[in-house]
């Protein structure tokens, strides 16, 4: 997942914070970082130097890293949203790392980036241990849950080994209620089960209630260092669900999330 991360540097000091955290805390040896920059065209006759100076802030950057982290630097005029994907499908990008400042943002620019995307908000604190306590918003579909959990252990196996899975259930009405918590309870254990030999410690969370809700309230409680959710991935764009379940979760919660490829008709 991580052998070539995209990286949107908008050159702020926050962004080369990042860089730096990310650096040490989540690249390994094989890991190559594709620093880019995308300078605004409505500059006019001042582009060209903008283009000029941004490619050498980025040099100087990628030179101050440490060694064990390859770069790449990318610096165009254009609009990000439409040179980002297109340079993320020509580099081979496997996945991104985004410096978003909040679900809007993430509404513009997640669904045209058809990978694995680590999404940390502006403003806030990044976790010195990324991978410390990793919390997954599953909804136990199996068309759903299965390439989820594959590209969890490809993404995150040796890397954590404590993985809490959740899920969210309103019951449709309190006659079916017992038969469908002990049936998701059954579905949670028998995953965690699964999981355990790759990630060591796995608990499972049963929680009730509508899930944009209960799993911000949760995560207030038992603070993660990330949230890993799935996204519907259809060709070259992803499914964002506007208005949906994720996208209002993604308003809510404070902490880094992950977003993992999921090839079904809904999200998460």
């Amino acid at each position: 997942m991580w052998r070539k991360t995209l990286f949107h540097h908008d050159l702020s000091e926050e962004a080369t914070s990042l860089v730096d955290w990310a650096a040490g805390r989540l690249f390994a040896g094989e890991t190559t970082l594709l620093l880019a920059h995308i300078v605004n065209p409505v500059l006019g006759p001042e582009t060209p130097q903008s283009v000029r100076l941004a490619q050498e802030e980025l040099e100087r950057l990628a030179a101050d890293l440490p060694p064990g982290v390859r770069t790449e630097i990318f610096v165009a005029a254009g609009d990000p949203l439409e040179e980002l994907p297109r340079l993320a499908r020509e580099r081979g990008c496997t996945s991104a790392l985004l410096l978003l400042d909040d679900a809007d943002e993430a509404a513009l620019v997640v669904p045209r980036l058809a990978l694995p995307q680590l999404l940390l908000w502006k403003g806030r604190q990044h976790d010195e241990e990324l991978f410390r306590s990793v919390a997954v918003a599953l909804d136990l579909s199996p068309d759903r849950t299965e390439p989820l959990l594959a590209a969890l252990a490809e993404g995150l196996g040796g890397r954590t080994d404590d993985l809490e899975l959740l899920h969210s259930l309103s019951p449709s009405g309190p006659e079916a209620a017992p038969d469908l918590l002990l049936s998701a309870d059954a579905a949670l254990q028998e995953i965690g089960t699964e999981l355990s030999g790759t990630f060591g410690s796995v608990r499972t969370a049963l929680l009730t209630g509508d899930p944009e809700e209960t799993v911000p309230d949760h995560l207030d409680r038992t603070r993660p260092s990330l949230l890993v959710l799935g996204l519907s991935r259809h060709g070259d764009l992803w499914e964002l669900f506007l208005g949906g379940t994720a996208q209002r979760l993604l308003r809510r919660v404070t902490v880094p999330v992950l977003l993992l490829p999921v090839d079904a008709a809904d999200p998460i």
